[in-house]
């Protein structure tokens, strides 16, 4: 294996997508380090040095996903050309495809994850909560 030197953020990136896809096609249940090594074509030695285990993979893919949704979320309750209700419908709709698009976990590994289930909502929540007032005052204003 040939190796590439990469600054750190760029490796733990690409580790994190290369999980991603991996958890995607397999499920986290099934999925191994080793597959997510295959699919980066890293050693496994590089993704100890990113991730103590697979369960700290999961914990990278689901902080992107949460702020992959995040920005979306920005973008839509931005727009000034939207009423507030109009914001929040197409909010819920981006959530709604946006969680089918990404549903790979299976249910055994949900109920193994439930702490990071519930660490990726208190995240969520305080990103969330800034822009679900203003949604809030707007309607009011509105």
């Amino acid at each position: 294996m040939v190796r590439t030197r990469k600054r750190p953020e760029e490796r733990k990136a690409e580790l994190t997508e290369a999980a991603r896809r991996v958890f995607r096609r397999k499920g986290y249940a099934a999925a191994s380090v080793s597959d997510i090594v295959r699919e980066a074509g890293v050693s496994q030695g590089t993704f100890y040095f990113y991730f103590k285990d697979k369960e700290a993979a999961f914990d990278a893919v689901a902080e992107t996903i949460v702020m992959e949704g995040f920005d979306v979320i920005q973008e839509i309750t931005a727009r000034g050309d939207l009423t507030a209700l109009e914001k929040i419908e197409r909010t819920a709709e981006f959530l709604m495809a946006f969680e089918t698009a990404e549903r790979w976990t299976d249910e055994s590994a949900a109920r193994r994850l439930s702490h990071m289930r519930d660490r990726v909502g208190r995240i969520a929540f305080r990103l969330y909560l800034p822009v679900v007032a203003d949604l809030i005052r707007q309607g009011i204003a509105e």
